[in-house]
């Protein structure tokens, strides 16, 4: 019997062969378990009303703060305000390590969680 009429040749043989049919279904109990499981042991972190990681309103944090962030395509750059000459160019992740940085020095709970 022929399931779909598409392009699929292989997902019709495996409908065929009956590949897939001996899975049982999982509840999602398990996860609820290790999901409480993982707040037990490591908490939830909190974070101010406002508080984003998109890009505005990390623009908007570190203009607050001091800082100068730009995006150039694929690149940022990140200079003190006032600042002369060419900005160097920086990644994403270097922008988050400057941001979590100013954070910690103010005792806020940084953006992103870094292994202990």
């Amino acid at each position: 019997m022929k399931i779909s009429f598409g392009n699929d040749s292989m997902a019709q043989r495996a409908v065929e062969r009956g590949v897939g049919l001996d899975r049982t279904p999982q509840s999602r109990v398990e996860v609820s378990v290790m999901v409480s499981d993982f707040i037990a042991k490591n908490g939830v972190r909190r974070f101010e009303q406002g508080v984003s990681a998109e890009y505005a309103a990390i623009k908007q944090f570190l203009f607050d703060h001091g800082w100068n962030l730009c995006q150039q395509r694929n690149h940022f750059t990140l200079v003190r305000v006032g600042a002369k000459g060419r900005a160097p160019r920086t990644t994403w992740g270097k922008v988050m390590w400057k941001v979590d940085e100013i954070r910690s020095a103010k005792g806020l709970t940084p953006i992103v969680k870094r292994a202990a």
